[in-house]
């Protein structure tokens, strides 16, 4: 065993040392280029994420409306009575109830930024959908319901919900961006 150096013990000079420009933190040029980056891409990014809320607004409210017209047809088969989807007093854009056998079972409210127009066999519809005790809807062979942003002028994120002859519901995006999902 080596004995111990007393010598050493309390001698400063061989503690290792730090010096002054060794800091545990960032300085301000750091923190301000970070900021300056994270700026940049938050200004690149807005718009994508703007197109994003819209998209999917567009798809919610459809997959609703989808979803109500489903349920509004799996009752009427059901319970063996007719059933109906009604829109809110303000129209479809407004909202809308699905209703069976005098009970009022599901109200939706659609978004204040959404317009919904129906269209049966190309004519504008402004009544319930009613259907009928086989599932089947009363009053016409198609139905389309037109899901657009209020403001009319991006016809980029248009959803169609088409209801068929059948009872059959779809949902429908315009591929080729005019307004219309019935011709791509």
């Amino acid at each position: 065993m080596r004995p111990l150096d007393m010598s050493r013990i309390g001698n400063e000079s061989t503690a290792p040392r730090r010096s002054a420009s060794a800091s545990c933190g960032f300085t301000l040029i750091e923190l301000l280029v970070t900021l300056a980056v994270l700026g940049i891409v938050m200004t690149l990014a807005a718009p994508s994420l703007s197109d994003f809320v819209k998209s999917n607004r567009l798809k919610t409210t459809a997959f609703d409306l989808l979803v109500s017209l489903n349920y509004a047809r799996s009752e009427a088969i059901k319970r063996n009575a007719d059933a109906t989807v009604t829109p809110a007093v303000s129209g479809w854009s407004g909202g809308w109830s699905v209703q069976a056998a005098g009970q009022t079972f599901k109200i939706f409210e659609a978004p204040g930024s959404i317009q919904i127009n129906p269209l049966a066999d190309g004519a504008a519809w402004a009544g319930p959908v009613t259907f009928k005790r086989n599932g089947r809807p009363a009053g016409f062979n198609s139905l389309f319901f037109t899901v657009r942003l209020s403001d009319g002028g991006d016809d980029r994120f248009v959803r169609c919900v088409l209801l068929d002859f059948g009872g059959a519901v779809t949902i429908r995006e315009d591929a080729n961006h005019d307004g219309d999902c019935a011709n791509g």
